[in-house]
């Protein structure tokens, strides 16, 4: 099974996990747009079990952004790291923070009615409203 490698902005945080990817997914959610900063956020699900951090567990903090959904982020550098929901086996990895390179599609695109204007959501990957 692949192992991948990502980090945060500062590289106290490094994180890795066993493949698979189980899809990409854009998320424009007005919440995704203010973690991220950016018009939409990408993010890689991963079975949380495949899931460790190899450095810096310290310097992880967390934030319950809504009702049984954690973002996690470095506290030093501040970059998003990952968005838990408590009840699923999977969760989202920022993909802006993988080290290793990946080679994959998006599969959906999720709470398009909130895209921002001046960025639209991508015509050929499926769009859906709130979720």
């Amino acid at each position: 099974m692949d192992v991948f490698r990502g980090s945060c902005l500062c590289q106290k945080v490094i994180y890795e996990f066993e493949g698979p990817i189980i899809r990409l997914n854009f998320c424009h959610c007005v919440m995704c747009q203010k973690a991220h900063g950016a018009a939409f956020a990408p993010y890689m699900r991963v079975l949380k079990d495949n899931f460790r951090v190899v450095a810096g567990r310290e310097f992880i903090a967390s934030f319950a952004s809504s009702e049984g959904i954690s973002r996690t982020f470095c506290r030093n550098c501040g970059s998003n790291l990952q968005w838990i929901r408590e009840s699923s086996e999977a969760m989202g990895i920022a993909a802006g923070t993988l080290d290793t390179d990946v080679d994959i599609d998006p599969s959906a695109q999720y709470w398009c009615d909130e895209a921002k204007t001046w960025h639209q959501p991508r015509r050929d990957v499926p769009q859906y409203g709130a979720e």
